[in-house]
Order: structure tokens, then C-alpha cells, then sequence
């Protein structure tokens, strides 16, 4: 709960930086790329997490890591403000917290939608759009495949859940025999 606190505070400045310079969206990708990285070595996590390590070795690491992800002048003057502080770490938490704040300034919202079979991009842009229509914001829908929704699809958007799945339509028939019954 604090490392996100703490993060927010470090995506919020970078976000404001990014608004100013019209690059808020770069920023996401460079920390979303940078956060690949870091999660994908545990190893260098650990040493970047290490405060017996060298400042001018982790230093070293950060000019990697702007290098492989092309990262800009403003993101690479970012971490060195986190190195400096000790938050290297927090990469991951704060490219979450940025894309979110991303997302709110361009009144997007985010969610999953389940079914049986791979939807196709025709049902799945139905769906966006009858939402869109519905929540008044553009929503970006991850999609999983789970065979034991046997038939329809059951979509989750923050708060809202949308059951269109067999189950679910069987479910809510069950319960309206019981209240009349």
C-alpha cells in the first residue's frame, strides 16, 4: 500500500511532465518497457533493490536500460532521480499508476471479457462500442478464454460486470423463480 502511495507521487510528477511536453503517452510505453525489464530479472531487481550496491554500478545499469528500451532524455533524467532516491524499484508500480492516469486524462477504462471460444475482432469491437455507449468512455478490453463459461461472455470494467454467459443467464433465472416462488 505505501510503495503504491509513493509510486503515484513519482507517476503523477512524470505524468505532469508529459502532459507539458505532449509525450504522456512515450512516457507509458518507455515504462512499460523498462518495467519488461526489470520484471523479467529478478536478479537485477535484487541488485537494483541492494543498498550495499554501488550507486556508480547501478548508475551504469540505468544508461542500460535507457539504452535497450530507447527510453528519451526526459524519462532517463526520471531515473535518475529514482537512483538517486533509491526508488528503482518501484518502475513496475509507477508505469501501473502513469498508464492509469494515461487513461483517466483520455477517459479510457479498462477491463476483461471471458468466453468460451476466442471471440472475433468484429464481437469484441461490438462489445467496446455497446459499452462506450453505455459508460460514456472508450473502453480497451483484454479478452481470456475460459471453457467452463460454455456458452456467451462475461465482461468486468471496474465495477460494472456484464453477464452474458449461459451460466450467468440460468443463474439469474433461477433467482427469479425463487423470488416468485
Amino acid at each position: 500500500m505505501i510503495h503504491r502511495r509513493i509510486a503515484r507521487r513519482y507517476a503523477k510528477a512524470l505524468f505532469q511532465v508529459g502532459q507539458k511536453t505532449g509525450k504522456g503517452e512515450g512516457f507509458a510505453g518507455e515504462l512499460h518497457a523498462l518495467s519488461a525489464v526489470l520484471q523479467a530479472s529478478e536478479i537485477l531487481s535484487a541488485y537494483l533493490s541492494n543498498p550495499t550496491a554501488s550507486v556508480a554500478h547501478k548508475q551504469d545499469i540505468v544508461v542500460q536500460l535507457v539504452d535497450k528500451t530507447q527510453a528519451c532524455d526526459q524519462v532517463a533524467r526520471f531515473l535518475d532521480e529514482l537512483l538517486k532516491n533509491d526508488r528503482l524499484t518501484l518502475i513496475p508500480g509507477i508505469a501501473v499508476v502513469y498508464q492509469e492516469l494515461v487513461d483517466a486524462a483520455n477517459r479510457v477504462l479498462r477491463g476483461t471479457v471471458v468466453s468460451a471460444t476466442p471471440l472475433s475482432s468484429a464481437q469484441l469491437k461490438q462489445i467496446q462500442d455497446t459499452l462506450k455507449a453505455q459508460l460514456g468512455h472508450t473502453v480497451t478490453l483484454e479478452t481470456e478464454v475460459n471453457p467452463d463459461v460454455l456458452a456467451g461472455f462475461r465482461v468486468q470494467v471496474e465495477d460494472v460486470v456484464l453477464d452474458a454467459t449461459l451460466s450467468g443467464q440460468m443463474e439469474a433465472l433461477a433467482q427469479q423463480l425463487r423470488r416468485s416462488g
